[in-house]
């Protein structure tokens, strides 16, 4: 039905202008010629599709043709997509069928495909971008229309959308960029002088949160946020068979990277003998150690025993004893 109200519709404007010797064909394909005169043929549609990206502003409530017209009198106009029950009017930058989709009640157009004799004095207007021709006392000018250049944000980019003067457009799919996040929605508002008004919400870094520890490592951290490092280093005592250190990042999902150490205790081996002097010892890595007691019948005039430590190092600590022989009474 909508389509055939706006087949009606579009026809009888174009008898009006160039009589009943206009000849028109309807199809449902995707870019057959829909108007055509006593001259060339123009005008493509295609029915029930939708372009779903490039839209920079849009209209409600007007007609196909007033549709087309706006198009016609923005620089930057590719094609449009209209919606035959809302009469709701999308403009676009692109005309790439690779974004146009099957949508019901909706239809799509080239813009190249119309004349710009429909637009009359301002047929051969040359306003820039961000500007349309309008009529003023019969004679064309240009007036602002949309604002040109999206703001720059700091750590973020917003994504394609809105810009005609005075629509206001919530980003709801603000970009922050890769490693950065932000609670608010982006409200810009294209003002009438063709300047963007905007509050500017804050994209902060990801948080990753303390980083965990390591058993048996130090760890040197310059913050827990998106890029933030922490370097692990095996303690004194412990090492790694493989790595003296390894780094975890803070990434963008908020998860620190996964790297760790395997720090083990140094071995020092078994512990010497002392002569004559027994032993108790309790392991061979650090931090171990091992007592030495003189055996009966010998002692040490300095110590009655000496304690040896397993030392970071990977060596046993040197103390000794001298168990001499007692001389009888």
């Amino acid at each position: 039905m909508h389509r055939r109200l706006l087949t009606a519709f579009v026809v009888s404007m174009f008898h009006s202008l160039f009589g009943e010797n206009v000849r028109y064909q309807v199809n449902t394909f995707h870019t057959e010629k829909f108007i055509e005169t006593d001259h060339e043929p123009f005008g493509n549609i295609a029915w029930n599709k939708f372009m779903t990206e490039w839209e920079f502003t849009e209209f409600c409530k007007i007609s196909f043709m007033n549709c087309v017209t706006e198009c016609l009198l923005r620089e930057p106009c590719e094609s449009l997509s209209y919606s035959t029950k809302e009469q709701q009017c999308f403009l676009h930058e692109n005309s790439n069928t690779t974004n146009v989709e099957d949508r019901e009640g909706y239809v799509y157009s080239n813009i190249t495909s119309w004349p710009k004799f429909l637009l009359g004095p301002c047929a051969t207007h040359n306003c820039s971008i961000g500007k349309k021709c309008v009529l003023e006392d019969g004679q064309p000018r240009c007036e602002i229309s949309e604002c040109v250049d999206l703001p720059a944000l700091p750590n973020a980019s917003i994504p394609y959308g809105h810009r005609g003067v005075n629509d206001t457009r919530a980003y709801e799919r603000l970009r922050c960029d890769v490693g950065f996040t932000t609670d608010w929605d982006l409200e810009m508002t294209c003002r009438t002088e063709g300047q963007w008004k905007y509050h500017n919400p804050p994209c902060r870094p990801v948080s990753c949160g303390p980083s965990n520890d390591i058993l048996h490592a130090s760890k040197i951290g310059n913050g827990t946020v998106y890029l933030a490092t922490v370097v692990y280093t095996c303690t004194s005592g412990y090492s790694d068979p493989e790595v003296t250190s390894v780094t975890r990042r803070c990434q963008d999902d908020g998860n620190w990277s996964n790297e760790t150490l395997n720090c083990q205790a140094v071995s020092c081996g078994s512990s010497e003998d002392i002569l004559n002097a027994s032993k108790i010892e309790n392991g061979t890595v650090y931090p171990a150690t091992v007592v030495y007691t003189c055996t009966s019948g010998y002692s040490d005039p300095e110590a009655t025993s000496v304690t040896r430590r397993c030392q970071d190092n990977g060596s046993w600590s040197n103390e000794t004893l001298n168990c001499q022989g007692n001389i009888p009474q």
